[in-house]
């Protein structure tokens, strides 16, 4: 499944978050850590990567990107 055909699956939209900057800090590096595993496909599950890396898009769109 593609990001494009993932739209539907999670949500698009840009509201204040309640997370304090340590835990967005700490989502961040969860995202982060995902991304990374899946580039040299150790943890390769299906569609594992292609999802990570549409969480990390979307995440920045929700809360900014992190030099913001």
């Amino acid at each position: 499944m593609s990001s494009d055909e993932a739209g539907g699956l999670i949500p698009r939209q840009r509201v204040e978050s309640p997370l304090t900057d340590d835990e967005r800090a700490k989502l961040r590096g969860l995202v982060d850590e995902l991304v990374s595993a899946t580039e040299d496909r150790v943890f390769w599950l299906g569609q594992v990567r292609e999802t990570a890396l549409e969480i990390q898009r979307r995440m920045e769109s929700m809360l900014g990107k992190e030099d913001e």
